[in-house]
């Protein structure tokens, strides 16, 4: 659980979303809630549950996503999404496009103005909605529906998937031992605020950019390209990723230290205090950044290939998945060779197979078919999809980490 708590912190101080995946949806989301959200003070007004199946219309899904403030609309912080595996394709470039239109088309004035409401376009009329500075949106998937492979570039809009722990009678008290920051609201903007602190070396960029060219040229990825060749903003997401684990880590490092180390501390927030009562006297509103500098030694903010490794992981687990491709992913066509139908699938992919010379080099389809059955997801409650995934593994073992 410790992990989730995690995995929403990073994403809202990113202003990402991601995925969580469990074997029950019902029950995870009502876990998540009383032992994640409640916890940090997101108060019911602040979160919805959406079953996308109950709620098919794009008015129906931002009626519930928000709420009235002062005259505006506003969505609230967390938004839940329930039953998403269960949509047909044309409801998933539905659900995309929302997200485009919350995100305005992530057009440089949305990323430039921070009061720039998302515009939605409603029975001909036009509906601004503002987001709050905390926001993100969260799909629950289920390990069983896993195979309901959703729209490739509705699943690009969310960076990474956090696999949430077996949920049992029997573990359920170990859920109430999660650490949680004082004040974890106001500290996640802290730490946003810190972002462009995070140093990150010229070899470390390289290692990235290894790492997903390593990933986007495995010979598997001809066999569906846009399911394994990841996108550009992959960049942008382990950027992200790697930047806000390092100041995450670094103020959990400073919530643990021992009593004996403290007295500098009480120093330093009393000059904190005064600071930001001179900013409230002169009625500015930087009293956050304020009180980052006591928490935050930006002199010791730096990324190491452990970090990329991690953020490899959690984002491409998720972005990479070859067996959208149901053709080859059916590797016991063998047993149906008596079948008319089945020999010209089968035909039809070995023609496939020897085209592709560049990346097989010629392999005969037999052994092609063995070697796909050793890169088949299989249930890995370690990972964070809940799956295997060989081919990240495999890259991650190829690429050489800077010293």
């Amino acid at each position: 659980m410790e992990n989730v708590y995690t995995a929403l912190s990073l994403s809202l101080i990113t202003k990402n979303r991601f995925v969580i995946s469990c074997e029950e949806s019902t029950k995870a989301i009502n876990q998540f809630i009383n032992y994640i959200l409640q916890p940090i003070n997101f108060n019911q007004s602040q979160y919805v549950i959406i079953d996308l199946l109950q709620n098919k219309t794009d008015d129906e899904i931002l009626d519930q996503m928000s709420y009235v403030v002062d005259d505006k609309l506003w969505f609230k912080n967390i938004i839940i999404w329930q039953n998403l595996q269960h949509l047909e394709n044309k409801e998933y470039k539905r659900l995309y496009k929302l997200i485009l239109q919350i995100d305005n088309y992530n057009m440089n004035s949305s990323k430039l103005l921070n009061n720039l409401p998302s515009s939605f376009t409603i029975d001909k009329k036009i509906i601004e909605i503002y987001k709050p500075k905390l926001f993100t949106i969260i799909p629950f998937l289920e390990y069983d529906l896993y195979r309901n492979k959703i729209y490739p570039f509705l699943k690009e809009q969310f960076w990474y998937s956090i696999n949430f722990p077996i949920i049992s009678d029997s573990t359920s008290n170990q859920l109430s031992d999660v650490k949680f920051m004082p004040n974890t609201q106001d500290t996640l903007l802290v730490l946003r605020s810190k972002m462009d602190k995070v140093f990150m070396s010229p070899e470390i960029k390289g290692y990235i950019y290894s790492l997903i060219v390593f990933i986007r040229c495995h010979r598997i990825g001809s066999l569906a390209p846009k399911q394994v060749r990841v996108p550009t903003i992959t960049l942008e997401y382990v950027y992200d990723f790697c930047k806000a684990l390092v100041l995450w880590k670094k103020k959990l490092l400073i919530d643990e230290q021992p009593p004996s180390q403290l007295h500098s501390i009480e120093k330093t927030e009393e000059k904190i205090e005064e600071k930001i009562s001179s900013l409230s006297d002169s009625g500015t509103s930087e009293t956050a950044t304020a009180a980052t500098d006591f928490y935050i030694n930006t002199d010791e903010l730096f990324i190491t290939p452990e970090y990329v490794k991690l953020a490899i992981r959690k984002i491409c687990y998720w972005l990479v998945d070859w067996e959208y491709n149901t053709k080859f992913a059916n590797t016991d066509d063998f047993k149906y060779t008596n079948n008319e139908e089945q020999q010209q699938i089968l035909a039809t992919k070995k023609l496939e197979i020897s085209m592709l010379t560049g990346d097989w080099y010629g392999s005969d389809y037999n052994h092609v078919n063995e070697y796909l059955k050793g890169y088949k997801h299989e249930k890995d409650y370690d990972s964070p999809t809940g799956f295997t995934n060989k081919i990240i593994e495999e890259c991650i073992n190829s690429v050489r980490p800077p010293l």
